[in-house]
């Protein structure tokens, strides 16, 4: 129940009492933090089932709900995920826990564990900006 705003290099969430009300607050749990493992300004965030994903141009956050009201999400990097220009080239399945991205390491599935690359052959092709004819 948490309405989250972020800038370039900064998570707000706001209180669970009022979702307008963003000032950092123990008593009604709003706050705000930069996530350390952010590697560059905020490019695009991703909500997926049990937290976000937060994307920049080099690499992909996940936020884990805590349920703690002083620290409501766990901020960590996703292993081995690459970072993304804009949230166009994100796109998700609503039945899974995935979002699937054009990353700077390819086409990739990305979780709020991990990023596993799929379809090498693709990204090559993509990459490569040839046509076959």
């Amino acid at each position: 129940n948490y309405m989250v705003a972020v800038s370039r290099l900064e998570v707000r969430w706001s209180s669970l009492v009022d979702p307008l009300d963003f000032v950092p607050s123990t008593t009604t749990g709003a706050g705000r933090q930069t996530p350390q493992d952010l590697k560059g300004p905020i490019t695009a965030v991703w909500g997926v089932p049990g937290g976000f994903l937060i994307f920049t141009s080099r690499n992909c956050v996940a936020a884990t709900y805590s349920t703690n009201i002083r620290a409501p999400f766990i901020f960590r990097e996703v292993d081995n995920a690459g970072g993304v220009e804009s949230y166009e080239q994100i796109t998700t399945e609503t039945a899974s826990a995935k979002v699937y991205a054009w990353t700077t390491g390819g086409l990739q599935s990305v979780t709020l564990r991990a990023a596993e690359t799929m379809f090498p052959e693709v990204s090559d092709f993509l990459a490569g900006k040839y046509w076959e004819q």
